[in-house]
C-alpha cells in the first residue's frame, strides 16, 4: 500500500544582516571565524546540480539534486511558473520532480537566491509500460515513476489532462479508504503530481478520481501495476 506524504511549508527565513554591525572584544582569529560563518549562511549561493543540464527523458520526472547554504530547512523548486517546497538535509536536497512534454526549465531558491536554471526536455508521450489512461468527461494520462521501489523509496505519479478536462478539474485523489493525504497538487495549467513513498512487498495499483468545483466526478482512471519491493 502506498501512503502519501508531501511538505507544503515555507522555507525558513533567516534574520537580516546589518553590515554597519561591528563585532567587538573579539579577537583577530575569532573574528575571522564569526565573518566566515555569516559570510556562509547569508552568501552562500544555492545551486541546482547541473548534470541534468541539456538532458532529455522519456520519464515523466526526473530526480533534481542541488545545495543551500549552511542553516537552511527548506529549499523551493521551480519549473516553468509552478513552485514547491522541499526540506533540505545538511545543506543538501533531492527530489523528484514531474516534467511537462517539451522545455523544463529547472532552478532552486533560498531565501530570495536563485540557482542557475538546468534545461531538461520531458517526453511527449511517457514510457509506455508505466502509462495508462484517465477516461470520462476528461481525458488524459497516468504515468508513475519509477514504476517500483523498496520501502521508503519516493515515487511520483504525473497525471496529464487535457486542456478542456483540467479547466473543469479542481481535484485529483485516490479511492484509498485508509489514505488520508493523497490529493494530488497542481503542478501546471493540465497536470496534477501526487508524491509517494513505496511500502510493503508485492504489486498493486493505484485508482484516481478527478471532481469539478462542484464535487461531481469528471473522470476516473487506473495506474499500472506497480510493485513495492520490500526492505532493501
Amino acid at each position: 500500500m502506498l501512503t502519501a506524504r508531501f511538505e507544503f511549508n515555507s522555507p525558513s527565513r533567516l534574520g537580516r544582516f546589518d553590515p554597519r554591525g561591528r563585532a567587538r572584544g573579539l579577537a583577530p582569529a575569532t573574528a575571522g571565524i564569526v565573518l566566515l560563518a555569516v559570510y556562509s549562511v547569508y552568501f552562500s549561493p544555492v545551486t541546482v546540480d547541473p548534470g541534468l543540464n541539456g538532458t532529455s527523458t522519456p520519464d515523466p520526472a526526473v530526480e533534481v539534486r542541488g545545495s543551500a547554504p549552511p542553516g537552511s530547512r527548506f529549499a523551493v523548486i521551480l519549473r516553468n511558473g509552478y513552485s514547491w517546497t522541499v526540506p533540505v538535509n545538511r545543506g543538501r536536497f533531492a527530489s523528484l520532480v514531474p516534467l511537462f512534454p517539451g522545455l523544463n526549465r529547472i532552478q532552486a531558491a533560498v531565501n530570495g537566491r536563485v540557482s542557475a536554471p538546468v534545461d531538461v526536455t520531458g517526453p511527449a508521450v511517457t514510457v509506455a509500460d508505466v502509462t495508462t489512461a484517465m477516461n470520462g468527461e476528461c481525458s488524459g494520462t497516468i504515468a508513475v515513476h519509477p514504476p517500483s521501489g523498496y520501502e521508503d523509496q519516493e515515487d511520483l505519479v504525473v497525471i496529464n489532462l487535457d486542456p478542456l478536462g483540467a479547466a473543469l478539474v479542481r481535484r485529483v485523489t485516490t479511492d484509498n479508504p485508509l489514505c488520508h493525504d493523497c490529493d494530488a497538487f497542481r503542478s501546471g495549467p493540465n497536470q496534477f503530481t501526487l508524491r509517494q513513498y513505496y511500502h510493503g512487498n508485492g504489486p498493486f495499483r493505484i485508482k484516481f478520481l478527478a471532481f469539478d468545483g462542484n464535487g461531481k466526478i469528471r473522470c476516473h482512471g487506473e495506474s499500472a501495476e506497480l510493485r513495492a519491493l520490500g526492505p532493501t
